[in-house]
């Protein structure tokens, strides 16, 4: 039979197609005018949206979690009921900001020679296998499809149920909604599963950032058991430099070193930046690769095909 196989969407997925998704995007959007505009009652110290707007080292969604925890993480030892509500304040209006953003994004400049197109072609023509994005974004309407193969772990825009949020971290209850765990849509059950039963495993456009750790720890410490299934990742990113933070970010989710984990697990790179045409071209033919069948289907009467 088929071996199980999950392919896993992150924003790269989304940026590679053309689409402005990227926290910059939002930074500069009408949307997160208007949240600065709403918090202007706020000291800049303790405005999270200002602190957000003006870090030049957050590059990623997961940098905004990051800042996000970190905010938090100040008011660790003083929370009152002012400091919890204020929280509160920015923890849903990023959320839905960044919702609002993105359901104002244009769909019209798709990039349909890109590698992610070529890859949800594959999606949307079928496959047994796992498809999940932790993407808000409806691949549905990159070629308007009506297709409900992909799985959305953090919520969907129509479904009016985003999440955002941080790791689980040593927050005390009064801060704890800021955790993804504590989101009432939360669940990571059938996610988990279904990697660890993966043989195989795509990964196009997801850095491995720490704010999702709860969701990928178990697969690479999973490696020393023996029982463990996983014996192949490949990760879709968009350029070389990309892989170096890819392999700290799993390191730390892990605990576990890069040498231990490839003892277990084979990992591999592709890259889909256009300025390296061989790149894309080697990309695309590991994303046919990938498709391919590995085995043999039985029918119930025994014929194989």
């Amino acid at each position: 039979m088929f071996s199980q196989k999950t392919i896993i969407l992150g924003n790269g997925f989304d940026l590679d197609l053309g689409l402005k998704t990227s926290y910059r995007h939002f930074i500069n959007s009408p949307q997160y005018r208007e949240l600065i505009e709403s918090s202007k009652f706020i000291r800049d110290e303790c405005n999270l949206f200002k602190i957000i707007e003006k870090d030049s080292k957050i590059e990623t969604w997961g940098g905004v979690e990051a800042s996000l925890l970190d905010y938090v993480k100040r008011f660790q030892s003083h929370i009152d009921e002012p400091t919890a509500r204020m929280t509160y304040f920015f923890h849903s209006g990023l959320e839905n900001g960044i919702a609002e953003y993105l359901r104002n994004i244009s769909y019209d400049n798709i990039r349909t020679e890109s590698c992610a197109a070529y890859l949800l072609r594959k999606m949307l023509g079928g496959g047994m296998f796992n498809y999940y994005s932790f993407n808000y974004t409806d691949v549905n309407k990159v070629f308007n499809t009506n297709s409900n193969c992909v799985k959305y772990i953090h919520g969907t825009l129509d479904g009016k149920n985003t999440i955002l949020g941080v790791q689980d971290e040593a927050i005390q209850d009064r801060l704890a909604f800021v955790k993804k765990s504590h989101h009432f849509n939360y669940s990571s059950k059938d996610f988990i599963s279904d990697m660890l039963n993966s043989k195989h495993i795509l990964i196009f456009g997801h850095s491995m950032c720490l704010s999702d750790k709860e969701y990928f720890t178990t697969l690479f410490k999973d490696c020393k058991s023996p029982n463990h299934k996983c014996e192949r990742i490949t990760f879709i990113v968009h350029e070389r430099s990309d892989v170096a933070d890819i392999m700290s970010n799993i390191e730390k989710l892990s605990g576990l070193n890069m040498s231990a984990i490839q003892e277990k697990i084979t990992i591999d790179y592709n890259f889909t930046s256009s300025f390296y045409f061989e790149d894309v071209k080697v990309t695309k033919k590991t994303i046919d690769d990938f498709f391919e069948p590995q085995g043999w289907f039985l029918m119930p009467s025994g014929r194989s095909v």
